[in-house]
């Protein structure tokens, strides 16, 4: 009876230490759980932490980038602004300039000036003109009397007649006469047309009365230092007319600017 009751004793505190060694276990599962857990919602926040910071930093990049794109619209309407304004301040001097009026006086001071030298090219142009038409009736004259010479046999005098006439036929190879005369002809044209251009404006303006200088000033220089020494007078034509148009575009828009 005694070992009976030993026997159940020890089962008993058997049963009792396999409940405890259960228990421990539990809980040791438990704390292992929640520490993975506490482990994994670490790490969690810490990568939630990192992007964030990513956010951050590109919000950051994206604001500057956005500020410097800002900056440099706001610096370009500022140069545009300030390019208009220039325009606009040239435009107002040109329309000053193109309202100024010249005194009268000073307007027939330039009227005598291209009368003079309008007269003068049409006087060199009539004298050569007229040297040239001289020379061929001398030369078709002399022609004919040195062939009536040899029809009468004076044969001495043909010759001679001869001598003078391949002479006068000679000139104008060593003195371009007709080339001269077309050379003030055109000269003598060009002042004309910028004569008539001058009296016509009454109430002349300081833009219009430095245009007309201007172009006198280039009839002066072809009249005086390139005047064509040889018979070819093509290509300093073909400057004089460039010359005297060179400015005309500048006119144009001037009186453009005053209408608008």
């Amino acid at each position: 009876m005694a070992r009976v009751a030993a026997t159940v004793v020890a089962l008993i505190i058997g049963c009792s230490a396999g409940a405890s060694a259960q228990s421990v276990g539990d809980q040791f599962r438990a704390l292992n759980e929640s520490a993975v857990k506490m482990a994994a919602e670490a790490v969690k926040k810490v990568d939630e932490t990192r992007e964030a910071e990513a956010r951050a930093a590109t919000l950051q990049h994206q604001a500057d980038a956005v500020a410097e794109k800002a900056l440099a619209q706001t610096s370009q309407q500022a140069k545009a602004i300030v390019e208009s304004a220039q325009k606009k301040a040239d435009e107002a001097k040109a329309v000053a300039a193109k309202v100024a009026l010249v005194p009268e006086p000073q307007r027939q001071a330039l009227l005598a000036k291209l009368t003079e030298f309008t007269t003068a090219s049409k006087a060199s142009a009539r004298k050569y003109a007229t040297a040239a038409l001289a020379i061929v009736i001398a030369g078709m004259a002399l022609s004919v009397v040195t062939a009536l010479a040899g029809f009468a046999g004076w044969n001495r005098a043909a010759g001679v007649l001869s001598i003078v006439v391949a002479g006068v036929i000679a000139i104008p190879k060593g003195i371009p006469v007709n080339e001269r005369a077309s050379y003030y002809r055109i000269l003598g044209a060009s002042s004309g047309s910028v004569l008539l251009d001058t009296e016509l404006k009454l109430n002349m303006s300081v833009d219009d009365y430095a245009e007309a200088v201007r172009q006198l000033k280039v009839l002066l220089e072809y009249e005086g230092t390139k005047y064509p020494a040889g018979g070819d007078i093509g290509e300093i034509t073909r400057g004089l007319l460039n010359d005297l148009k060179s400015s005309a575009p500048v006119a144009k828009t001037a009186m453009r600017t005053s209408e608008s």
